[in-house]
């Protein structure tokens, strides 16, 4: 038996990564900027280390803000469960497995997606529950801790 999995929320579980850009191109184009890259590779990080990338840290914040509120406006509207989401995570509950997911999103924004997609695991990493967010280690070993998971 599988003791546990950990699952990441967006473009994995649900449809949001994808929003999550469209978000981001919303409020550059606001603000007057235009990135030099493609933004997905960017996706995964919290949300003012990206603002910091793309503008510089004087105006990362209010780039920030005008994202979170575009992409909470697109979840209400657009946000769906990947293929299978659902189906993947009960099964694995039904056969007594934990279920956690870990996400770069805050708190609040990734219980909304999950309450939209009906998907409730077991134990849930954000962004506000870390020091360092993904792609450090430290989200997926707080989520294995939580689950009680040994880290041999």
């Amino acid at each position: 038996m599988i003791e546990a999995v950990i699952f990441d929320l967006d473009g994995t579980l649900a449809n949001t990564a994808m929003l999550h850009k469209k978000a981001w191109e919303i409020a550059l184009k606001e603000m007057g900027e235009k990135p030099s890259f493609d933004i997905t590779v960017l996706l995964g990080r919290k949300t003012l280390d990206i603002a910091k990338i793309l503008v510089g840290e004087d105006k990362a914040e209010t780039l920030a803000s005008i994202k979170t509120d575009v992409y909470n406006t697109l979840v209400k509207e657009e946000a769906k469960p990947t293929e299978c989401a659902r189906e993947v995570v009960e099964g694995f509950k039904r056969s007594g497995t934990k279920v956690s997911v870990v996400t770069s999103s805050k708190r609040v924004s990734a219980e909304k997606v999950l309450d939209i997609i009906s998907i409730s695991p077991h134990f849930l990493v954000t962004n506000d529950d870390v020091e360092k967010g993904k792609p450090h280690p430290e989200p997926v070993i707080k989520a294995l801790k939580s689950l009680g998971v040994s880290l041999i």
